[in-house]
């Protein structure tokens, strides 16, 4: 080995309980709406720094009388980010993304500046995030256009067309990729909020009736596999019941039909786990840690 790589050596660490179950937990909580994500996002430990795209209303489901009677009101602080517009219609060289990173990076200088003691970071959605990488990349692929290429596409924006094409969702992903990489290395919780995907199919061949296949996090293509591998646990939010007997809950397992899973299993019910409490899951996955320390 030469000198500089002797430089960079890397020293193990003991293998311990608490050296992995007290890390940073990373969830990606997804669902239709209405199922009470931001519900459950909201119950992390807090302080929070929520990034809410487009809508910082998102955040209201806090001051709900429910929330309130469940969980008493939350420090947290809120930075929400919209797209430039022109008559409704997205701009040249949009800013969406750009200003989404340009938040993260503003929250950690005020972060560490104020000594606001952070410990969640909520992004709520994922779905208007990947809204925005797409308006990148499909201004990315308009500049790289060929000029007879490009002729095509400014007589479409001039119309207010600004569509994908298949190179433009490879953009995305890349875009995604590196955004989800980028805020697992924080040092913080990371509870990342997503709509769901559905896939159905004919009851048989030529049927107009179909059946559900499976329901998947909402991401681009093949990020439908690839985004939740990132995550320690993948928690699809549900409704049960109706009325006053409606309860809220996740499941974290996957079954035939529902990807799901967490990393712990045991801790909270694979099934149902009814009006979850990221805060206290995260207690829980830390005494077991201690309890193995113990044995």
């Amino acid at each position: 080995m030469n000198d500089a790589a002797e430089d960079q050596i890397i020293i193990p660490e003991r293998g311990e309980p608490s050296l992995i179950l007290t890390e940073y937990e990373r969830i990606l909580l997804y669902g239709p709406g209405g199922t009470g994500k931001t519900f459950t996002a909201a119950t992390a430990p807090e302080p929070h720094w929520w990034l809410t795209p487009a809508n910082k209303g998102e955040a209201k489901t806090m001051y709900s009388e429910d929330f309130l009677e469940k969980h008493g009101r939350k420090e947290y602080f809120i930075t929400s980010v919209k797209e430039a517009r022109v008559k409704g219609q997205v701009i040249d060289n949009p800013p969406g993304y750009d200003r989404c990173c340009l938040a993260v990076d503003g929250f950690l200088e005020t972060n560490e500046k104020e000594g606001w003691g952070v410990k969640t970071i909520i992004v709520d959605n994922a779905t208007r995030l990947e809204e925005y990488m797409m308006s990148k990349a499909i201004f990315a692929e308009y500049m790289l256009a060929s000029s007879k290429e490009k002729t095509v596409l400014k007589a479409e924006r001039d119309y207010g067309i600004r569509k994908p094409h298949d190179s433009t969702y490879g953009g995305a992903q890349s875009f995604m990729d590196r955004w989800v990489n980028w805020l697992m290395e924080l040092p913080f919780h990371l509870v990342f909020i997503a709509h769901d995907y559905e896939v159905s199919v004919p009851i048989y061949e030529g049927a107009r009736e179909r059946v559900l296949k499976s329901v998947r996090p909402l991401f681009v293509g093949v990020q439908r596999t690839s985004v939740p591998n990132k995550f320690d646990s993948v928690w699809y939010s549900m409704v049960s019941g109706g009325g006053r007997s409606r309860t809220w809950g996740i499941q974290s397992q996957r079954d035939e039909i529902i990807e799901a899973r967490t990393r712990v299993g045991g801790i909270i019910d694979s099934s149902y786990e009814r009006d979850p409490d990221i805060g206290e899951i995260i207690g829980q996955f830390q005494a077991h840690a201690a309890s193995l320390e113990q044995e």
